[in-house]
């Protein structure tokens, strides 16, 4: 993915456009089959399920956010040292990638792992929007 960010260059002013295009999304671009391999779902369900491997999967998430940071800045102009906004975006990006990971993981086919992630980029990029107020869960 951040090869993809540092091949495409330009065309994108600081600060505006989707997440998604400005990390040159799609992001998945491998399969839109929503029944991936059952050993690769086997492999993701024990890398963040299991206590020992958490910690190493979520470290090799820094890296790649670390690095999606500095081809962010790299095309946009950004400093990564003295500026937020390609953390930012890096951050932004990593827990979208997370979170429809989790999602995708718990509801599993036939939802789309890349309209998962679609949303979330969408989502972040518009801001959140609030909350919907539900009544708390009763718990017993």
């Amino acid at each position: 993915m951040v090869e993809k960010v540092q091949r495409q260059g330009g065309g994108h002013r600081r600060g505006g456009g989707r997440l998604a295009a400005l990390v040159g999304a799609p992001l998945v671009t491998e399969s839109d089959d929503p029944r991936p391999d059952a050993g690769w779902v086997a492999g993701l369900r024990l890398m963040t399920g299991h206590p020992a491997l958490r910690g190493e999967f979520l470290e090799a998430g820094m890296a790649a956010e670390r690095e999606l940071a500095a081809a962010v800045a790299e095309r946009t102009g950004a400093d990564p040292e003295r500026e937020l906004h390609p953390r930012l975006v890096a951050g932004a990006v990593g827990v979208a990638i997370s979170a429809s990971t989790d999602l995708w993981l718990r509801l599993g086919p036939p939802a789309s792992y890349a309209d998962l992630l679609q949303d979330a980029l969408d989502q972040a990029t518009r801001g959140l929007p609030p909350a919907e107020l539900r009544r708390p869960r009763r718990s017993g």
